[in-house]
């Protein structure tokens, strides 16, 4: 349950169904009481909020066992015949020494054998569905581009020439988005991005630095900036890791994008994890981590709403 206070109204989401209700600011409190306790004496059976809660399955028989059907969607999404998701490694080094960083990164890169076989396989395997998304992750994926290059300029020929709808993300640090190599991308395609910036500057570089030790926001910063301004057509996740040392530095570098880019960002907060002297649910209590999320995520739509014509 969100609060929207600009409109004093309360939005009810299931995210298992994907029902949505819309609350009034006197509807809300009686609302509370229904879901706390719906076989209280006091809600009677043909009660109408009761029946619209019983609909929207916010409310359901306790024999629904609602596991059951996570675990069913799960298992139909990967038996599904008509998608194809792969998840494309080209290397498992990174440039980066992250101090929350868990992963052992090994100086490894894909090699031409690995890259034929998987053009093979990708030349039988895409044919079969209707659609295919396309993974690039890392490590640092940008590490290896060219490698990239070559083979999503391949998964492009074989889905065009057998009428498959086809998309293509990547998941990179962002440091190494040069003009060049954003050209190079977006001609074969590949528009949506994850990118993390943990933070405003300050708090970002000493969370994320080069491996010699250097910063990294304001190159990463610029390179998002091009990246949007280049294609319009681009696509970006925002990442922002948090813990307990950039949480409240959120809203300086929402406001920090310029206007005319913002509808091409989508946020994403995620907790920083590990021992407890990084962790974000160990160094924030629950209560004022989901408060400042909500007003993080109200100011980052609100921010992308504004217009052109605002910008100082």
């Amino acid at each position: 349950m969100m609060d929207y206070p600009v409109e004093s109204k309360t939005v009810l989401f299931n995210s298992l169904y994907g029902s949505i209700i819309l609350l009034e600011k006197s509807e809300k409190e009686k609302i509370i009481k229904i879901l706390q306790n719906p076989q209280s004496d006091e809600i009677l059976i043909d009660n109408e909020e009761l029946k619209v809660l019983c609909d929207q399955k916010f409310l359901i028989n306790d024999n629904t066992d609602e596991i059951s059907i996570i675990e069913k969607r799960k298992k139909y999404g990967i038996e599904d015949k008509n998608r194809l998701d792969v998840v494309l490694m080209p290397t498992l080094n990174c440039n980066f020494s992250c101090n929350y960083c868990y992963e052992n990164h090994i100086a490894s890169s894909m090699n031409d054998l690995t890259e034929r076989s998987l053009i093979k396989w990708l030349n039988k395997g895409i044919p079969k569905y209707k659609f295919v998304l396309i993974h690039w992750y890392g490590g640092e994926p940008l590490l290896e581009i060219n490698r990239i290059l070559t083979i999503s300029g391949h998964i492009q020929t074989i889905a065009k020439a057998n009428n498959v709808g086809l998309a293509i993300h990547i998941t990179t640090n962002g440091y190494l988005l040069n003009k060049k190599n954003i050209l190079d991308l977006i001609n074969c395609n590949i528009i949506d991005f994850q990118v993390t910036l943990d933070g405003s500057e300050k708090h970002h570089d000493a969370l994320r630095v080069l491996k010699n030790g250097k910063a990294t926001f304001k190159k990463i910063f610029q390179n998002i900036i091009n990246l949007s301004m280049i294609n319009s057509n681009v696509k970006i996740s925002l990442r922002i890791n948090f813990n307990h040392t950039n949480l409240d530095s959120i809203p300086e570098l929402l406001s920090q994008f310029p206007i005319k880019i913002r509808k091409q960002l989508r946020v994403i907060f995620e907790p920083i994890f590990g021992n407890c002297q990084i962790s974000a649910v160990d160094n924030i209590e629950t209560n004022i981590l989901f408060e400042k999320l909500s007003i993080y995520y109200k100011l980052a739509i609100s921010l992308s709403c504004m217009n052109e014509t605002f910008e100082s």
